[in-house]
């Protein structure tokens, strides 16, 4: 699920990619039309060029990755920061494996709110067919966090590796999801692609981790 919508992200790396070649092409052109005492100069700022572009795709990719994890949390939290991120693949297509954990900031005051509001906070949450909520739409109804409740003996360890295909997380973010996810007060949801959503006001933060 996450590997298909970063090939939209690598699709336009790839062209940009072709372009920068294209240019580099019509830069070959040119040199053999200009004279040699300005081919030292042409060459730097060709190395130039090429540099700065491989930096803007660079860029590219990491503002195009944060807005793709960004659309996955309802636009209602005001979440714009990501604070830790571990993810991984294996294979490629409807065979393949992804497994990652990305955990957001919860703004002060969408914190107050959700402790105020209590589970009538996520009775808002649009799901109107916009491409904001594409993926929000995907999920289900909100509940009372009691993933990891007597019955279910929920953990972040065993959902990870439930298809053998774990990654390692940071202990001290594994604990804080751990108790989200059996802690009065926070909220969480299942959605599409093995992923589920947990909101912890109190710790200020939204998990979002997937298996699938």
């Amino acid at each position: 699920m996450q590997f298909r919508e970063h090939l939209k992200g690598l699709y336009v790396l790839y062209i940009i990619l072709i372009d920068v070649i294209l240019m580099m092409s019509i830069a070959f052109k040119l040199l053999e039309w200009l004279k040699f005492r300005y081919k030292e100069i042409f060459w730097k700022g060709i190395t130039i060029v090429f540099l700065v572009s491989l930096v803007g795709m660079y860029f590219y990719f990491r503002t195009y990755e944060q807005t793709f994890y960004l659309n996955h949390i309802p636009q209602e939290m005001g979440v714009t920061k990501i604070l830790y991120q571990k993810t991984d693949s294996w294979g490629f297509g409807p065979g393949g494996n992804e497994t990652g954990v990305v955990v957001f900031e919860l703004p002060e005051n969408s914190a107050k709110t959700i402790e105020s509001a209590g589970r009538d906070f996520f009775n808002v949450i649009s799901k109107e067919d916009t491409p904001r909520n594409e993926y929000i739409r995907k999920c289900g109804d909100w509940q009372e966090s009691h993933l990891s409740d007597t019955n279910t003996s929920w953990t972040l360890g065993s959902f990870l590796n439930q298809y053998g295909f774990g990654v390692t997380v940071d202990q001290d973010i594994e604990n804080e999801i751990n108790l989200a996810a059996s802690t009065k007060g926070s909220y969480s949801t299942g959605c599409a692609g093995g992923a589920v959503i947990i909101v912890a006001p109190k710790i200020k933060k939204v998990f979002f981790v997937y298996a699938g």
